[in-house]
């Protein structure tokens, strides 16, 4: 009877195990194809973006629709902000595109964040472009996943929509609580890029300050 018992915890072990490996896998398998979706993605926003900023076509200040060419006026006003030029493309508004050469990153900054908006592309979460702008990007391989690994000195550039890149110096990487809101929109660095540790209760940071250009 004893042995019975033994078999059965054994099995009921081994298949919770098993249940648990091919969760593991599922997990794995599901946040990998999110990254590749979100890397093709950031990918074609970026080339649109380049494409109107190469046509030299974006001089005021307004929304061009990435697919058609309508154009609507924004005066950059929505929730007190300072007006900034945004490129619509598939409904969401971009405001520059961010290079880490180090990273081999080339991604579009979305003018506004929101966790759904994360999943495509990183956004803006405080400032503006030339203002102690802060990015939020999610720990994807293909957006922040590997912002950690920068080491003091690399660069990183972000080009606006007329053009004009704004070039940064890496002075530093941390890690903040969560909670920690004010010091990651501190106004004491020019360009900061945050991104959650996996589990979601740290925030790796990267802080910038801004070098004159090559």
């Amino acid at each position: 009877m004893r042995c019975n018992k033994i078999r059965i915890i054994g099995t009921i072990s081994i298949c919770l195990g098993l249940i648990s490996i091919i969760s593991s896998a599922g997990f794995w398998a599901y946040n990998a194809r999110e990254d590749a979706r979100a890397a093709e993605n950031a990918t074609r926003t970026a080339n649109i973006l380049f494409d109107i900023i190469n046509s030299g076509e974006q001089k005021g200040v307004f929304i061009r629709e990435g697919e058609n060419g309508a154009r609507t006026e924004d005066d950059g006003s929505q929730n007190g902000e300072s007006a900034q030029t945004g490129v619509l493309i598939n409904g969401e508004t971009f405001i520059a595109v961010l290079s880490v050469p180090s990273l081999g990153l080339e991604l579009p900054v979305n003018k506004e964040w929101s966790y759904p908006k994360l999943k495509e592309s990183p956004c803006r979460y405080a400032g503006s472009i030339g203002d102690s702008l802060v990015i939020a990007a999610h720990n994807y391989k293909n957006h922040f996943g590997s912002i950690e690994k920068l080491k003091k000195g690399e660069r990183a550039v972000l080009t606006d929509l007329s053009g004009y890149k704004y070039y940064y110096e890496l002075t530093e990487i941390k890690t903040l609580e969560a909670e920690s809101i004010d010091e990651m929109v501190s106004d004491e660095f020019d360009l900061t890029l945050f991104t959650c540790t996996y589990g979601g209760y740290a925030r790796v940071t990267a802080r910038f300050m801004e070098i004159l250009g090559d």
